[in-house]
């Protein structure tokens, strides 16, 4: 396990990449088409948990190092649950009503993040009844609710890479793209003058 200094510089390494995927999906879903204005380092004092700040939205994010794809695949994602100092975590704080979407990243060897979801928390929280994740312990005092996006209603996904939706099952990939496209279709024209187009609405080259 790496120190806090250690692990917040590997998240840091990514802000830019995280932006540049997290900005059109604000575009397509927030006009008019809007940059992220800023990001808060971690309020929740965890090395790998950036929460950035939008007008219309608080998206939490985190990355994950390359081995955690391979052992754990795409369809995962994880919210700090527990601390022995007793500080409140993410899943805490998620779960009383801050928040409204995070977004999950897995690095490869190469310094990319070829592997990425984005998740509505309010989706999260209106199922945790029904699913409330498994422990995970991390054994340093630490650990983490695990939880499989395919035992959440359809309607939880908000975007995905390529990678992410053609392992999602058919019925979440439908049911992303519509949302989607609902979100498309009142600002089309303003968009398409700005040069916005929908193309990563449809990450594996569908167009309906």
């Amino acid at each position: 396990m790496g120190s806090y200094s250690t692990d917040r510089g590997f998240a840091d390494i990514y802000l830019p990449q995280q932006a540049a995927i997290l900005q059109p999906v604000l575009a397509a879903y927030f006009p008019p088409i809007p940059h992220i204005s800023s990001w808060q380092r971690d309020v929740f004092n965890a090395a790998d948990f950036t929460v950035y700040r939008h007008d219309n939205v608080d998206i939490g994010a985190r990355v994950r190092r390359p081995r955690y794809a391979s052992i754990f695949g795409l369809m995962e994602f994880t919210l700090r649950s527990h601390r022995a100092t007793g500080t409140p975590t993410e899943f805490e704080k998620i779960k009383n009503g801050n928040g409204q979407w995070f977004s999950y990243f897995h690095s490869d060897d190469d310094g990319r993040l070829p592997h990425w979801l984005i998740v509505d928390l309010e989706g999260v929280r209106l199922n945790l009844n029904i699913n409330p994740g498994s422990f995970r312990d991390n054994r340093d005092g630490t650990g983490f609710r695990v939880f499989d996006v395919r035992r959440f209603p359809v309607g939880i996904m908000i975007a995905a890479s390529e990678t992410v939706t053609a392992a999602l099952p058919f019925p979440y990939q439908t049911a992303m793209r519509r949302r989607q496209m609902r979100q498309w279709e009142p600002y089309r024209g303003a968009r398409a003058a700005a040069g916005v187009g929908p193309e990563w609405l449809f990450p594996t080259g569908q167009n309906a």
